[in-house]
């Protein structure tokens, strides 16, 4: 996936689940502040943080609809937001 088909299926996704990107591009330096790690997909756009409107959906509904768009959803212990990526 390149980043265009990426930025694609990420308005997908977001269009499908009520959600809006809170962190995308990132420099190494606000990477580095936020907790990012050196190999972090933000720094090449490959990687999205994605908040909802009504509050976080179930793990399992994310997961599906990010799968069938080529998307892999995350979301950590104590997160506010899921991480998209690419499959």
């Amino acid at each position: 996936m390149n980043l265009a088909e990426f930025t694609t299926a990420v308005v997908q996704y977001c269009m499908a689940t009520g959600g809006s990107v809170t962190s995308w591009i990132r420099t190494p330096k606000r990477n580095a502040s936020v907790g990012g790690t050196p190999s972090s997909r933000h720094l090449t756009g490959m990687a999205v943080d994605v908040v909802y409107d009504d509050g976080l959906p179930a793990p399992g509904t994310t997961k599906t609809i990010a799968e069938k768009l080529g998307l892999y959803a995350y979301r950590g212990p104590n997160y506010s937001h899921d991480h998209i990526r690419p499959l």
